[in-house]
């Protein structure tokens, strides 16, 4: 018997849309605060294939780039475990 109300799926969707905007309103705060000025750093992880492209500047870049490495890991681990569980057969 279908269960009444919002799926799981659904849930999960909204959620993501609100921390999106919630990112939002908090960068917009953050851009217009008095803060005095800072150092910017920035990295980027981008795997075309089995080739990881690494791009990273600032002194907080190598902490960046360790982060969105440890990502990778687990969204790589976790897309397998899941091929795994729902298709056995693959």
């Amino acid at each position: 018997m279908p269960e009444a109300g919002v799926s799981l799926g659904m849930k999960i969707f909204l959620l993501g849309f609100i921390l999106m905007f919630i990112g939002i309103i908090v960068t917009i705060i953050g851009l217009i605060s008095k803060a005095p000025a800072t150092s910017a750093s920035y990295g980027g992880f981008i795997l075309i294939g089995p080739i990881p492209i690494i791009i990273g500047a600032g002194p907080e870049s190598s902490h960046i780039l360790a982060f969105l490495f440890l990502m990778f890991i687990f969204l790589a681990i976790t897309i397998i475990l899941f091929r795994l569980r729902f298709h056995p057969e693959a």
